[in-house]
C-alpha cells in the first residue's frame, strides 16, 4: 500500500493547483498561499498521529503572571525605540531558536550572522520569543522582545473586519476544502489563521520597516512569515530566508506545483542555504544560493579538538549507536530501540532527545526505556549533540536536520519509514542512509556494513561568514 503520508502530500499539491485556490484574493493578497501551510499539518495531525509521544500540558504552560511581565517590558522597549527614531541597515527576526555556541545560547541558525554582521552594519533583532534577550549588553547590536505580537494577533483577529466580497472568498476556500479532504475546516478557522499567521504581521512589520528603514532583513521562516515578506516587497527592501531545515520536494514550505503562477505565490527576496546539495531540492520560485552555516561549521571544528566528556570515554566508537529522537512517531522509534539493546550487548544506545521533551520525558517513555542500562538518555542541553557525532558510528532517525548534521561526521544512517521520512527521500534515493521497518533491518544493515557516505561540502559550506557577506553585499 501507498505511504498514507506520500498519498496526502500529493493529493494536497493536485487539489491545490487543480482548484480556483490560488485565484482568491484578500487584502490585496493571495490568501491560499499565506493559509496553506497550516491547513496542510491540521489535516495532516488529524489523521496521523497514532505513535506521537505526547506532552503533558501543565508542564508546558509559563505562568501568566510571567507572561505579563515579558509582554508589558517588550511593550514599553518597542515604543521607546520607535519614538527614539533611530535607524537600521539590517533587522534579524529571531524566533527563538536556541543552542549553546561559545557559552552563549543563541539562535543557532541566525546568531552567529547577527553578531558578524553588526562588525560592518547597525543590526536590531527583534525577538518574536520569550527567550532571555542574548545581545542586551553588545556593543553594536541593538535588541528588543516583540513577543507581544501573540496578544495583539489575538486581538487583531477580533477587530479587523473583511469586504463582503473577501468573505465570499473564504467561504469558498472552505467549500473546496472540506470536498475534497476528510479534515473539516470553518470560514471563520480560516479568516482568523490569515489574520493572526500572516494580515496582522503585514501591518506591524510595515510599520516597523517604514520607521527603521533598513536595507534588508533576514529571518527563518517557520511558516508564517507570509506577511513579513509581503511587508518587505511593498516597502522595497530585501528578504532573506536562511535555511533551517531538511528540504525535499515534501516540504510543503518550500513546495507547489509548476501549475500554480509567481503571481500567486509569496517568496523572499532569496534564499540561502546550508550548502549546493540542497539548492535543488526547493520547489519554489524564489533564488537560492548556498552560503552554509556557521553555527556547524564552527561546533564541527571545536568538537573534533575537543577531549570527549567523561560519560562517553569508556564508550566504543565502532559500536555506539546514536538515535535522534522524533516526537511524531517517538512510540514506534522506542520500541525499537529497546529491542535493538536487548539483542546487541556488546552496543551503547545514546538517545537524544528534543529539547521539548526534556522536563517531561521519563513520565511518558516506558519504564524498560528509562531504566535500559545501555540506552543513555540526553536530556539537557550542556551535552552538545555534535560530540555525541563525534562518539558514535551509527544513527538511526527519520527526518531530523540533526541527522544530516550526523552524516557530516559520516555517521552510518538508518532511517525509520514512519511519521514524515519522506522527507528523507533524495538521501534514500541516493543510498547515502538505509530505510528500514524494524530493528531486524537495523542489525542486518550493521552485519553487511556496505553505507556509501555523501561529501560533507555538498551538505554544508565552509567560509560561511565571508559566503553570507558576499550575498548581502551583492
Amino acid at each position: 500500500m501507498e505511504d498514507d503520508h506520500k498519498k496526502y502530500f500529493d493529493k494536497f499539491i493536485k487539489v491545490e493547483s487543480e482548484t480556483a485556490l490560488f485565484d482568491y484574493r484578500v487584502k490585496g493578497m493571495s490568501v491560499w498561499d499565506h493559509l496553506r501551510y497550516k491547513i496542510f499539518y491540521d489535516f495532516l495531525f488529524s489523521e496521523v498521529r497514532e505513535n506521537e509521544i505526547k506532552k503533558k500540558k501543565e508542564l508546558m504552560a509559563l505562568s501568566l503572571l510571567s507572561k505579563l511581565t515579558i509582554y508589558t517590558k517588550a511593550i514599553c522597549e518597542f515604543f521607546l525605540l520607535i519614538l527614539s527614531g533611530k535607524k537600521y541597515d539590517l533587522v534579524v527576526i529571531d524566533d527563538g531558536n536556541r543552542k549553546y555556541l561559545d557559552e552563549k545560547y543563541i539562535n543557532n541558525h541566525l546568531g552567529p550572522f547577527t553578531e558578524y554582521l553588526s562588525h560592518s552594519r547597525s543590526v536590531i533583532v527583534l525577538n518574536v520569543s520569550i527567550e532571555k534577550p542574548v545581545y542586551k549588553d553588545h556593543p553594536y547590536i541593538d535588541e528588543i522582545n516583540i513577543s507581544f505580537l501573540v496578544q495583539l494577533r489575538k486581538l487583531a483577529s477580533k477587530l479587523i473586519f473583511f469586504r463582503k466580497s473577501e468573505d465570499l472568498s473564504f467561504d469558498e476556500i472552505a467549500n473546496i476544502l472540506n470536498a475534497h479532504f476528510s479534515g473539516q475546516v470553518e470560514k471563520k478557522t480560516l479568516k482568523r489563521d490569515f489574520i493572526e499567521r500572516s494580515y496582522f504581521d503585514f501591518i506591524f512589520f510595515s510599520f516597523v520597516i517604514k520607521r527603521l528603514l533598513p536595507k534588508k532583513l533576514i529571518l527563518c521562516d517557520n511558516g508564517s512569515c507570509k506577511g513579513i515578506y509581503e511587508a518587505a516587497d511593498r516597502c522595497s527592501i530585501r528578504s532573506y530566508d536562511v535555511q533551517h531545515s531538511l528540504m525535499s520536494r515534501y516540504n510543503i514550505l518550500y513546495s507547489y506545483s509548476k501549475k500554480v503562477s509567481r503571481e500567486s505565490v509569496v517568496i523572499p527576496s532569496k534564499i540561502l542555504t546550508y550548502g549546493k546539495y540542497w539548492n535543488d531540492k526547493y520547489q519554489t520560485y524564489a533564488d537560492r544560493t548556498a552560503v552554509g552555516s556557521p553555527f556547524h561549521e564552527i561546533k564541527k571544528n571545536e568538537v573534533i579538538i575537543k577531549e570527549v566528556s567523561k560519560p562517553f570515554r569508556d564508550f566504543e566508537k565502532e559500536k555506539t549507536m546514536l538515535i535522534i529522537s522524533s516526537m511524531r512517531s517517538g512510540k514506534k522509534l522506542e520500541k525499537i530501540v529497546i529491542s535493538l539493546a536487548n539483542q546487541l550487548e556488546d552496543f551503547q544506545f545514546i538517545y537524544k532527545l528534543r529539547p521539548n521533551e526534556y522536563p517531561f520525558w521519563k513520565e511518558v517513555y516506558s519504564d524498560e526505556f528509562v531504566q535500559h542500562p545501555r540506552i543513555f538518555v540526553v536530556d539537557k542541553d550542556e551535552i552538545g549533540l555534535y560530540e555525541l557525532f563525534k562518539v558514535s558510528n551509527y544513527q538511526i532517525g527519520i527526518n531530523s536536520t540533526a541527522i544530516v548534521e550526523g552524516m557530516t561526521f559520516n555517521l552510518k544512517t538508518f532511517i525509520l519509514k514512519d511519521s514524515w521520512y519522506l522527507e528523507m527521500i533524495d538521501f534514500i534515493k541516493d543510498g547515502y542512509v538505509k530505510l528500514i521497518e524494524s530493528d531486524e533491518e537495523v542489525i542486518g544493515g550493521i552485519n553487511k556494513n556496505n553505507f556509501k557516505l555523501i561529501d560533507a561540502h555538498e551538505l554544508y559550506l565552509d567560509n560561511s561568514f565571508e559566503n553570507f557577506e558576499k550575498e548581502l553585499q551583492s
